[in-house]
């Protein structure tokens, strides 16, 4: 992550309500006050906070260290994004969905891709709720997932996206709905179809084009390489669907910690 901090709290807290007990996150040399923003959380020892070196910038770079180091202190460990919102879409606790996967050495969980909602300028609040306008679940990048891995039985992240396994095993990776994925290529981070129906990644990868405008000028925190050219807004401004309100039930309980600060968000 790089220069995040408007959007750390909301991402924290929020995952706090769906279970997560710990984070261990990769600060590339942020220059706002990511830092000090995550103190409080450090000190609790819910947050462990690593400092990228340029060497340690490719993501599979990060994430490899994140498995040799934290690997054996988790049952799961979910790989994902300041941008990204894992969720159950029906159940209140991450862990009531994996204890159904504990068989499997990961679980593949497809985006849900949120465009700008016609937001020109950052809007007052928080990103869950100022952005309900998504893509269609027949879109490409609906197919696209990140994967919750159990460490003690991957031996290294290869993309982003896909890990590659222990051999030997019986059990393959499954998605959602337990289908196995052993496809390996260019289209190696999607499924054949997507599906939600029990857990989701809500992906705010632009969010208004004041933000997105912003989040290009500082770059990609973890990839070598200007990710965020051309006509990037513009493929992935989808809007399709207006209204999808899925994440909005933890808003009231989201909000309570900070409910005197969100003016300032």
């Amino acid at each position: 992550m790089k220069n995040e901090a408007p959007y750390l709290r909301e991402w924290i807290e929020f995952y706090k309500l769906v279970g997560v007990e710990r984070f261990y996150l990769y600060n590339n040399e942020s220059t706002d006050n990511t830092v000090e923003l995550l103190q409080p959380y450090i000190r609790s020892g819910e947050v462990v906070l690593e400092h990228c070196p340029t060497s340690m910038r490719q993501v599979n770079n990060a994430y490899n260290h994140c498995l040799e180091y934290y690997g054996s202190e988790s049952e799961w460990i979910a790989f994902i994004d300041i941008d990204e919102f894992l969720f159950p879409t029906n159940e209140d606790n991450l862990k009531t969905i994996l204890d159904d996967y504990l068989e499997y050495p990961g679980l593949l969980v497809n985006w849900c891709c949120f465009g700008s909602s016609g937001h020109q300028t950052k809007p007052k609040g928080l990103t869950i709720e100022n952005y309900t306008h998504r893509a269609n679940s027949s879109c490409a990048t609906s197919r696209t997932f990140k994967s919750i891995v159990k460490p003690s039985c991957v031996q290294a992240c290869i993309t982003p996206h896909n890990f590659l396994y222990f051999t030997g095993r019986k059990l393959k990776p499954v998605t959602e709905n337990k289908i196995a994925f052993t496809q390996v290529g260019p289209r190696d981070h999607q499924t054949l179809t997507s599906s939600w129906q029990k857990i989701r990644i809500n992906h705010y990868i632009i969010r208004s084009r004041e933000e997105f405008i912003a989040k290009r000028s500082r770059g990609s925190a973890l990839f070598n390489f200007a990710r965020y050219t051309g006509d990037f807004f513009e493929r992935h401004d989808r809007n399709a669907v207006e209204e999808d309100l899925t994440i909005q039930r933890f808003l009231p309980q989201l909000k309570q910690p900070f409910q005197n600060k969100l003016q300032n968000i």
